[in-house]
């Protein structure tokens, strides 16, 4: 027989069952799962701007057995797995029982692999559904996204067109550091990036305002940051989950400077949609104003608001 689990902790992350998922409530402040035995399970609308996403997941997952995931930040939480989560997961059986159950012959190690295994494919499979979904669209959505691509493709190009001829050598340079770091990278996935910290004089860099704009993040305190590395993107951006900030997704750049650190000098929104929005809410040259990080902030909460009311309306 296998051995049942009700929760397993796999370094700062408790994958949690929950049982049965019959009701999702929403307050002002929190997102709430209930399950079959009146238990309720929360999370802070205030720090997950993924909220949204996991309530449509919830809301999916109705009558179905669940697990919760809470944690994943690096660091213990004071805050109990019991009753508050970051990530809800269809708790799909298989002939051991639930997705946290192993083999009763394998080890400690080897059952947590086979865990993560199983919970890495649930997620897959949901996100690749819901891709399937989207591509059946009539022919005036993919009109629009059509359009929002040529769109991103023009800002792609107006921001090229704009760098000077040091920065385009030094963008060459940034893509082929990053290109031929990459396979070790892939080997070793789990990464530390340098980014300047803002000192005394409070001077915030071009990263710390992108980081606030795209992302609602303020990392003017931090000198580093480490990350989950996933896929390559564009140019010398590269995707991944923030470790130090709940396995956030994030679009990176990766620069390497003299003294072979590598840092990230800026980020990329994940959804393209954004940039409409961003342009139409910031000035001219708005995301390297001489701006307070509060600025940022508020024009970042302006720029979500905006593309959520257009989210809604489609």
């Amino acid at each position: 027989m296998s051995e049942r689990k009700e929760y397993r902790q796999i370094g700062s992350t408790i994958y949690r069952v929950f049982g049965k998922l019959v009701e999702v409530r929403e307050t002002d402040d929190y997102l709430i799962l209930v399950n079959d035995e009146g238990e309720t399970r929360s999370m802070a609308k205030r720090f997950y701007a993924t909220w949204k996403q996991r309530k449509e997941r919830a809301e999916e997952l109705i009558d179905r057995n669940v697990l919760t995931r809470f944690g994943g930040s690096g660091m213990p939480s004071a805050y109990s797995s019991s009753s508050y989560f970051n990530e809800i997961i269809f708790d799909a059986g298989n002939e051991h029982g639930g997705l946290l159950d192993a083999p009763p012959d394998a080890g400690p190690q080897a059952q947590d692999l086979i865990a993560m295994l199983r919970i890495s494919n649930q997620l897959q499979d949901y996100h690749r559904t819901k891709r399937t979904s989207s591509l059946e669209l009539g022919l005036e959505a993919s009109k629009e996204q059509l359009e929002n691509l040529q769109e991103h493709v023009a800002r792609l190009e107006e921001e090229r067109a704009q760098l000077t001829p040091d920065q385009r050598a030094e963008l060459t340079q940034a893509i082929r550091d990053v290109a031929k770091a990459w396979p070790d990278w892939l080997d070793n996935n789990k990464q530390a990036f340098n980014i300047p910290k803002t000192g005394s004089s409070g001077k915030l860099y071009h990263v710390h305002k992108t980081f606030m704009l795209r992302y609602g993040i303020d990392v003017t305190k931090r000198s580093r940051l480490n990350v989950t590395l996933l896929r390559r993107s564009r140019d010398n951006y590269v995707h991944c989950t923030l470790d130090d900030y709940d396995e956030q997704p994030c679009i990176i750049a990766l620069k390497r400077i003299r003294g072979g650190q590598w840092v990230i000098p800026s980020v990329d929104a994940l959804d393209t949609n954004y940039y409409r929005f961003e342009k139409r809410v910031l000035p001219e040259n708005g995301k390297d104003a001489n701006k307070p990080i509060a600025w940022f902030e508020d024009k970042h909460k302006e720029i979500f608001k905006r593309l959520e009311q257009a989210t809604f309306k489609e």
